[in-house]
């Protein structure tokens, strides 16, 4: 079984071989050949399918470790996407004035809404591949069976929808932005979401925990939205007002899902 190690070892590192290491396999195979050629036709028959067999199996490993392994070689993660470590100076926003949700919506010309909760079962299906959401953005329904991680998504490629409405049914708040948002704007947006928030629910929601923030890419209708399972906020512009509206959509309904997933995801 020593071809087949060699060949898995060089497929996780995605074929890094030196000269060195491709001309001892050379010589082993070689080998082979010679001793097929000086031994007998039943024990060369026999050899041929030892050997027939470890190249098979090579082959499935080979095959499986590839295809774990992302574009730039290394082994892609189970989850949907990692976010990036927030920046050590955000934008400054303003102090809280308005607690009510209702309040902090009107003032910053925000809608609250409670869309009818989706899905083709109770609870919702795991499912693979595209989902249609009837809420723009999405707020319930079928969804990846893998979450999408707690955290900051600015710059970087924003998570599925179906990874991310799975991290809704654990109690995740997640504000999107529209593409092409100032980058004070989203800036802003990380400060709001690193500041700490007492939640109805009883947790610390500071550092980004229990929240997610990444660019829209189900082309809302809305500058800045706020999301949680059956639950949206929705924000026709990004005002200085606007902040006291997502501070309280995040009180009132970060861990209010079906599953109540304490721990850091």
């Amino acid at each position: 079984m020593t071809l087949c190690a060699n060949g898995a070892k060089r497929a996780s590192t995605l074929m890094a071989v030196s000269g060195s290491q491709e001309e001892k396999q050379q010589r082993k195979l070689e080998r082979i050949e010679r001793e097929q050629l000086a031994a007998g036709p039943e024990r060369r028959r026999r050899l041929l399918q030892i050997v027939g067999g470890v190249v098979v199996a090579c082959a499935i490993v080979i095959g499986v470790v590839l295809a774990l392994a992302g574009p730039n070689g290394a082994a892609r993660s189970t989850k949907a996407g990692r976010p990036v470590a927030f920046p050590a100076k955000t934008a400054a926003i303003p102090a809280r004035k308005t607690a009510n949700l209702q309040d902090a919506a009107k003032l910053a010309g925000c809608r609250v809404q409670h869309p009818p909760l989706e899905g083709s079962a109770k609870p919702p299906l795991h499912v693979e591949g595209r989902v249609v959401y009837k809420t723009n953005p999405p707020t319930s329904g079928d969804h990846n069976g893998v979450w999408s991680s707690d955290g900051n998504y600015a710059g970087i490629r924003t998570p599925a929808p179906e990874n991310y409405v799975h991290s809704l049914e654990h109690g995740r708040i997640e504000l999107h932005y529209r593409p092409g948002t100032p980058a004070r704007t989203i800036s802003q947006l990380q400060s709001v979401l690193k500041e700490r928030t007492k939640t109805d629910f009883g947790v610390d929601g500071s550092g980004g925990r229990y929240a997610l923030l990444f660019a829209n890419n189900t082309k809302m209708p809305h500058a800045v939205a706020a999301t949680a399972w059956g639950h949206l906020l929705g924000c026709r512009s990004a005002g200085n007002r606007m902040f006291d509206a997502i501070r309280a959509f995040r009180t009132k309904y970060t861990l209010q899902a079906p599953e109540r997933i304490m721990q850091a995801e």
